[in-house]
C-alpha cells in the first residue's frame, strides 16, 4: 500500500515537472524565435546601413575630388583676378596720369566738366579714395611708386586742377558729387597715416583750398564744424613742411571769409592758440612765416571789429 502511494506521488510530481518543462521549453522556443526574428531584422539593418555607408563613402570621395577641382579652379581664378587687378591699376594709373597732365590746360577743364561721364568720375574718385584708405589704413601703406598710389595721386591731381579753374570750382560746388569728393578728402586727411601719405594729402589740401575760393565752396566748408579742429591737429602732427603750409593756406581761406570768419577764428584759437600762431610766424620756412602772420592779422582785425561793435 505504501509502495503504491509512493509510486502515485512520484508519478504526480513527474507529470507536474513535465508540464512545467514543456511550458518552459515552449517559452524558450518562443523567445528563440523572437531573438532569431530580431537578429534577422538587425542583419537586414546592418546590410542596409552598410550599403548607406558605402554610398556615403563614395559621396565623400566624390566631394573631395570636387573640392580638389574647385580649389584648383579657385586658385586659377584668384591668379587671373590678381593679374586683372594689377592690369586695371596699371591702366588706371597710366590713363589718369595722362588726364592729370591734360587737366592743367584751361580748355581741358571745360571739356571735363561738360562731359556726360563727369559725375561718374567724381563717384569713382570717392570710391577709389575710400577703398584705398580702408585697405591700407591699418596695414603697410603702399610705396608712392606703386600703381595703386599713382592711381590715387593722379585722381586727386585731376580734382585739384579742376578746382583751380573758376568753371571747375563752380561745377564741383554746385553738384552733390563734387561736395562728396570734398567730404572724402577731409576724411582722408583726418584718418590717413602721417608721413606716408604726404603727397596725396598735399593735393587734397590744394583741392580744398581751390574749392574754398568759390562762394558756394566756402559756405560748404564753413558748415563742417569739425574741419578747423581737424586741420589744426593735422598741422601739429604732420611734420612735412609742404603739408603744413597747405594746411595753413586752407585755414587762412576759412578765417578770411566774412560770412564765417568770427566762428572759424574762435574755433582756430581753441586748437591753435595765438601764442602758437606767433611761434609759427617765426618758422624756418618762409612761406609758413608769411601765412602765419597773415592769419594773425586776420585774428587781430576780427578782434578789433568785435570790440568796435561792442563799444
Amino acid at each position: 500500500m505504501r509502495l503504491k502511494k509512493s509510486k502515485h506521488f512520484f508519478l504526480t510530481i513527474f507529470a507536474q515537472n513535465e508540464k512545467l518543462a514543456s511550458a518552459r521549453i515552449q517559452n524558450l522556443e518562443s523567445e528563440l524565435c523572437k531573438v532569431l526574428s530580431e537578429r534577422t531584422e538587425i542583419q537586414a539593418d546592418v546590410i542596409h546601413w552598410k550599403s548607406q555607408l558605402d554610398l556615403a563613402v563614395k559621396d565623400v570621395q566624390k566631394e573631395k575630388q570636387e573640392q580638389v577641382h574647385l580649389r584648383s579652379e579657385l586658385k586659377e581664378l584668384t591668379e587671373k583676378l590678381s593679374e586683372q587687378s594689377e592690369f586695371c591699376c596699371s591702366l588706371g594709373a597710366a590713363c589718369c596720369t595722362l588726364l592729370w597732365k591734360i587737366s592743367r590746360q584751361e580748355s581741358a577743364i571745360e571739356t571735363l566738366v561738360s562731359g556726360c561721364k563727369n559725375s561718374e568720375f567724381l563717384k569713382l574718385t570717392c570710391i577709389a579714395v575710400q577703398g584705398y584708405l580702408a585697405a591700407y589704413r591699418t596695414s603697410d601703406w603702399p610705396h608712392h611708386n606703386t600703381d595703386e598710389a599713382k592711381f590715387i595721386l593722379s585722381i586727386c591731381g585731376i580734382i585739384t586742377n579742376v578746382a583751380a579753374s573758376s568753371q571747375g570750382r563752380e561745377y564741383l560746388a554746385s553738384c552733390q558729387e563734387g561736395c562728396e569728393v570734398m567730404n572724402t578728402f577731409i576724411s582722408f586727411i583726418g584718418k590717413a597715416p602721417n608721413g606716408k601719405s604726404s603727397q596725396i594729402k598735399i593735393l587734397m589740401l590744394m583741392s580744398l583750398y581751390n574749392f574754398s575760393i568759390n562762394s558756394k565752396g566756402i559756405k560748404f566748408l564753413c558748415s563742417k564744424r569739425d574741419l578747423i579742429p581737424l586741420l589744426a591737429k593735422h598741422f601739429k602732427e604732420e611734420k612735412d613742411a609742404e603739408n603744413q603750409l597747405r594746411t595753413l593756406k586752407l585755414v587762412q581761406s576759412l578765417v578770411c571769409d566774412e560770412t564765417c570768419a568770427s566762428v572759424c577764428i574762435s574755433e582756430l584759437l581753441q586748437y591753435l592758440p595765438k601764442s602758437q600762431l606767433q611761434q609759427m610766424s617765426k618758422s624756418s620756412t618762409p612761406d609758413i612765416q608769411i601765412v602765419s602772420l597773415e592769419i594773425l592779422s586776420e585774428v587781430a582785425a576780427c578782434k578789433t571789429s568785435t570790440d568796435t561793435h561792442k563799444s
